[in-house]
């Protein structure tokens, strides 16, 4: 099964709105049936927080696009700027929190096509 993602092309996503932000949905279980992967841009909001939380069948890569984040994985925090990338090995407890002045916008893959999300 092969998909091609073109900018110039309409294509079908899933975006979900949240208090913090918005995640849209580019590759999903839901949206191709079988696939065994998750792919998601998540825009999270100045000042806001994503709540902590973990994915127990999942790991998750996160590439920040744009803005300034700071990221809790277990106990410690770091600050992401454009360009830095982390890998949260499965099950690990997480969250992000905008600490720019701008919107923070994310790449973020998981290795399930269904990922779990388990707020903590």
């Amino acid at each position: 099964m092969s998909k091609v993602f073109n900018p110039s092309e309409s294509y079908e996503s899933k975006q979900n709105e949240q208090p913090w932000g918005t995640i849209e949905w580019l590759v999903h279980e839901s949206l191709t049936p079988g696939v065994n992967m998750s792919v998601a841009v998540m825009n999270l909001l100045a000042d806001k927080t994503s709540p902590l939380h973990r994915h127990p069948n999942s790991n998750e890569f996160c590439y920040l696009m744009e803005g300034q984040v700071e990221i809790t994985v277990d106990d410690k925090k770091q600050i992401l700027n454009a360009g830095d990338s982390v890998l949260i090995p499965i099950g690990t407890a997480h969250g992000f929190k905008n600490v720019g002045a701008q919107t923070g916008k994310m790449f973020l893959s998981y290795s399930e096509g269904r990922r779990i999300f388990q707020e903590l």
